[in-house]
C-alpha cells in the first residue's frame, strides 16, 4: 500500500459528550487518502466505546495511560504513516469539506508547513452564542528565510492563528528527521515552541483565506475543556517559547523592527501569565505563588525585555528598587494591585 497523504491525531480525555461530532467531521470527508489516529488518554467515560461505535478502516483507535494532550500528540505522532501531520481535538471539529481541502492545497502546493483559519465558537448551554473567524485576507506563499513581514501581518491579523498546531498541517519526515515533538513538560504556549522549533527545518510555507476549522470555546461548566493547568510554570513556559523565537529569528537574521514587535508580544504574554499568580487558589500556597512570582521576576528573558521597554517606567523602577532594598513582599503587594485594579 502506498503512503498514505495525511495523519489527523485527535487526543482525547474524557470527551463522551463531544468526540462524535469531532469523530464524524474527519469521517465525513469521501477521501481515502487520510488517517484519523484517535489517542484515547485515560478517559473515565464512555470515550472509547464512542469511538468503537466507528466501522471505518481510516479510523484508529489507540488507548493509553493519562500523561496529557502533549503526550498523546508525540504518541500518535510516532504511530502516523502519513506524509503529512495535522491535528484536531476532542471537543473541536472541522467545517464541511475540510479534509478534502487540505488534501487539495497539499496536491497544489507541496509545502512544508499549512496554515489554516478557523472559527471561534463561544457555546453556552448547547448554543453557539458569538462566532469569531480568525483567518488571514489572502493567501500567503512564501521561505522562512524571508517570512518575518508574512509572520508579522499573520500575527497582527489574528494572534492566535499562530499559536495553535490544529490549524497547520506539516510534513511528518521534518519532524522525525529533526526529533521535532511538544514539550511534554510545558503547561502552556506548547505549540506556538513547537511551532517556531518546526520554522527552524522548514523551507515553503503557506497560510490560506479558507476557515477549515472550529474551535470550541465552553463559557458554562457543562463540559470540563478548560484544562487544569500549573501556573506556577506559566512565565517559564513563555520564556522556553521566547528562546525558540530567537533561535529563528537569529537563524535567519529577521530584521530588527520584527524582533520589536514579536518583543513586545511576549512582554505583553509575560505580564498576562504574571496575573495568575494574584488569583485565588486552593491548589497553591501564598507561599508558592509567591516564589513563582519571585522567579518571574528573575527571569533572564523577562529581565532582558524589561531592560528594553520598561527601563522608562517609574512603577517597575520602584518594583526592583525595593527588591533590591530586600522588601521582596512588600513588592508583591504593590504588583498584585497593579494587575487586578
Amino acid at each position: 500500500m502506498s503512503e498514505l497523504k495525511l495523519s489527523i491525531i485527535m487526543p482525547a480525555y474524557n470527551a463522551e459528550k463531544t468526540i462524535k461530532e469531532a469523530i464524524k467531521s474527519v469521517l465525513s470527508s469521501r477521501s481515502d487518502n487520510f488517517e484519523l489516529i484517535v489517542i484515547n488518554d485515560g478517559s473515565a467515560d464512555s470515550t472509547e466505546n464512542i469511538v468503537k461505535s466507528f466501522s471505518d478502516k481510516r479510523l484508529v483507535y489507540i488507548a493509553k495511560e493519562n500523561s496529557g494532550v502533549s503526550s498523546s500528540r508525540n504518541f500518535g505522532l510516532k504511530k502516523a504513516c502519513g506524509e503529512y501531520i495535522t491535528f484536531i481535538d476532542s471537543d473541536d471539529c472541522y467545517v464541511n469539506g475540510a479534509v478534502d481541502r487540505i488534501l487539495e492545497y497539499i496536491e497544489k502546493y507541496s509545502f512544508d508547513m499549512l496554515g489554516f483559519g478557523f472559527y471561534k465558537e463561544y457555546i453556552k448551554k448547547s448554543r453557539v452564542c458569538k462566532t469569531d473567524a480568525n483567518t488571514v485576507s489572502s493567501t500567503l506563499v512564501f521561505n522562512t528565510d524571508k517570512a518575518a513581514e508574512s509572520f508579522q501581518y499573520i500575527f497582527e491579523s489574528s494572534h492566535i492563528l499562530f499559536q495553535t498546531s490544529w490549524n497547520k498541517v506539516l510534513r511528518r519526515d521534518i519532524l522525525i528527521e529533526n526529533d521535532i515533538k511538544f514539550n511534554e513538560s510545558m503547561v502552556c504556549y506548547e505549540n506556538l515552541t513547537m511551532i517556531f522549533d518546526y520554522l527552524m527545518h522548514a523551507n515553503k510555507i503557506v497560510f490560506v483565506s479558507d476557515i477549515l476549522y472550529k474551535y470550541n470555546c465552553f463559557t458554562d461548566n457543562g463540559i470540563n475543556v478548560i484544562k487544569k493547568r500549573n501556573k506556577l510554570e506559566l512565565t517559564a513556559d513563555v520564556s522556553l517559547c521566547y528562546r525558540n523565537f530567537i533561535k529563528l529569528s537569529d537563524k535567519f537574521d529577521y530584521p530588527s523592527d520584527y524582533r520589536e514587535f514579536m518583543d513586545a508580544q511576549f512582554l505583553e504574554d509575560y505580564i498576562f501569565c504574571s496575573r495568575k499568580y494574584f488569583e485565588k487558589s486552593d491548589k497553591y500556597t501564598s507561599k508558592q505563588l509567591f516564589d513563582a512570582f519571585q522567579r518571574f521576576l528573575c527571569d533572564e528573558d523577562f529581565l532582558t525585555l524589561r531592560s528594553r521597554y520598561l527601563s522608562g517606567m517609574v512603577f517597575y523602577k520602584v518594583l526592583y528598587m525595593l527588591i533590591d532594598h530586600g522588601l521582596k513582599h512588600t513588592a508583591y503587594k504593590i504588583y498584585e494591585k497593579k494587575l487586578i485594579k
